[in-house]
């Protein structure tokens, strides 16, 4: 505590941090959900032995990047992207940077989503993609180190599996 009484915030973190620690469960930090996962239809990501996989089954970069896209917020097909961690984010990215196009229009909406995506690696929140280990950090101080482990999160919210989390 500094002489005025109040702590810094980098103190109350470590504070936080170190009573989760102590405790192995995860400690509150907001009380918001992520209201986007509720309000709107999803489309899960991940990459699984370096093969883009979605909910919907196989799609291509630039089915991707149409929903990453569309930011109509009157439409009803407007859907949230849901990655499970920065890594399959980070992977997304190495995709997209690789996708083949035929025609001048399926290039520009693959650089789009690009953008989209870059974009969304360096902002803590992004409106048409969530990484469900980032949105699980800014809500509760992890009793671990690596807030994008996502078993982690699993065994200190006692879930049984994370693809639980996202039902």
């Amino acid at each position: 505590m500094n002489s005025t009484g109040t702590m810094k915030a980098a103190e109350v973190a470590a504070q936080h941090r170190e009573q989760a620690a102590r405790t192995g469960k995860a400690i509150r930090r907001m009380s918001e959900t992520l209201p986007s996962l509720h309000a709107r239809e999803k489309l899960f990501v991940w990459v699984e032995k370096g093969r883009v996989c979605t909910s919907d089954g196989p799609m291509k970069g630039r089915d991707i990047a149409a929903v990453l896209m569309n930011t109509d917020s009157d439409s009803e097909s407007r859907r949230e992207v849901v990655l499970p961690t920065l890594r399959d984010l980070r992977m997304l990215v190495r995709a997209f940077s690789k996708a083949r196009f035929n025609t001048i229009d399926e290039r520009n909406a693959v650089l789009a989503a690009r953008r989209v995506l870059d974009a969304a690696l360096a902002t803590p929140w992004y409106s048409t993609l969530t990484v469900i280990t980032r949105g699980l950090a800014a809500r509760y101080w992890a009793p671990f180190e690596d807030t994008d482990d996502l078993y982690a999160w699993a065994r200190a919210r006692r879930s049984p599996t994370p693809a639980q989390w996202a039902a």
